[in-house]
This record gives C-alpha cells, sequence and structure tokens, in this order.
C-alpha cells in the first residue's frame, strides 16, 4: 500500500513539471535561445523539502512557503511514521 503511495506521489510530481508546460507558446524556433522573462508584478515563490530519513530540511522564499513546506514535511512525517513497522 505504501509503495502504492510513493509511486502516485511521483507520478503527481512528474504531473506538475510537464502541466505548466504544456498551455506555453513558444515564439522563436531556435531551441537554444533562451525565453525572455516577464515578471508582471507577479512575485516568484518557492520551496522545498528534503527528507534524510524521517528527519525535514526544509527551503522557502517567504514566511508562508516556509509554513507550507513545514505543513507537507509533517504529513510525510507522519506517514512515514504509520508505516514504519521495526523488525
Amino acid at each position: 500500500m505504501l509503495m502504492v503511495v510513493g509511486i502516485v506521489l511521483i507520478f503527481i510530481g512528474f504531473l506538475m513539471f510537464i502541466l505548466p508546460q504544456a498551455g506555453e507558446k513558444k515564439e522563436s524556433s531556435d531551441p537554444l535561445e533562451e525565453p525572455e522573462v516577464e515578471a508582471k508584478g507577479k512575485k516568484i515563490r518557492g520551496g522545498a523539502v528534503v527528507m534524510t530519513g524521517p528527519i525535514p530540511i526544509l527551503v522557502g522564499s517567504d514566511p508562508k512557503t516556509a509554513l507550507l513546506m513545514m505543513l507537507i514535511a509533517l504529513i510525510i512525517m507522519l506517514v512515514w511514521a504509520m508505516g514504519f513497522r521495526p523488525g
């Protein structure tokens, strides 16, 4: 069961990278040309959770993102604790 959850989470992660790019249209035909980035008043936020065993390492670009990463890390730790059965 835990293996299926892991595979589904990996699949969802791949979809998160692929789907936002599917709607973008590239104006240039040169594949080596860097696309121009326009901010349009939007602030770019990001974060990450790196699990080293049951211990999370969190990175967030702002306090809201860091809080979200803490929540995700807590969920991952709880799932890990429920699935861990010693000997």
